[in-house]
């Protein structure tokens, strides 16, 4: 029974890393299921908010599901204390942690700011408004939008349709998981950086540590979402 048992654990192994798909209640175990029951209990926010500016919901959320993986709430309000004295003094060189649920940076969040303002991007307007006037003051404003959920799900939102007016061909391609693969690469990449330096992120396998250690393609990890549920 053992030997059996092993057998069958190590097909189902060669099977996630030879081609039979990454399991990713194997890989991530509670990880997993936490966030799953996070999306669900915020899905009513999520699909609200995503749908009304242009997005389908089920399929931008798989972009930072990675992100959900390895979010750490506890890291979380050190790095936001730290943007709110650092960044919010000086800017993006003296503080640029990932913040928030979906692990957004000040620089993504200035990045697609001036990307909507370049590219004429509608519907996007309160992104741009700012109640302070000072440098300092719209960085606490952007550090406070980008801790939150709704604030994120903005962001995310305007990242989408700023990708798909910079590269149609791509985001708009029929083939929505080679799509969804490029849209991970710009995430992680900048999409003020171009597609040529995202197509390098795109195929490093750091996931979840980054910093060169190995691990997993993070594009692996949304497309495996997007086929364990979206993309059934």
């Amino acid at each position: 029974m053992r030997t059996f048992i092993a057998a069958a654990f190590v097909i189902v192994s060669l099977n996630a890393v030879f081609g039979g798909g990454l399991s990713l209640s194997a890989e991530y175990g509670v990880r997993d299921a936490a966030v799953r029951g996070y999306l669900l209990s915020n899905r009513q926010q999520i699909d609200v908010t995503l749908s009304s500016l242009g997005c389908d919901p089920a399929y931008l959320i798989c972009v930072v599901y990675p992100e959900l993986l390895r979010y750490s709430s506890f890291r979380d309000r050190f790095e936001s204390a730290a943007l709110k004295i650092a960044y919010v003094g000086v800017g993006r060189q003296g503080a640029d942690f990932s913040i928030g649920p979906f692990q957004m940076k000040p620089s993504f969040a200035e990045s697609v700011e001036e990307g909507i303002r370049t590219n004429d991007i509608p519907g996007f307007t309160n992104l741009l408004a700012f109640r302070s006037t000072d440098l300092a003051g719209k960085r606490r404003e952007r550090v406070a939008r980008l801790s939150s959920l709704g604030g994120e799900l903005g962001y995310l939102a305007a990242f989408y349709q700023l990708a798909r007016r910079l590269y149609p061909a791509r985001v708009n391609a029929t083939d929505r998981e080679a799509a969804l693969r490029f849209l991970c690469a710009l995430y992680n990449a900048g999409i003020d950086r171009g597609s040529v330096l995202a197509e390098k992120f795109a195929a490093r396998a750091h996931f979840p540590d980054g910093r060169g250690k190995p691990g997993l393609v993070y594009g692996d990890v949304a497309a495996a979402y997007w086929r364990e549920t979206a993309g059934k």
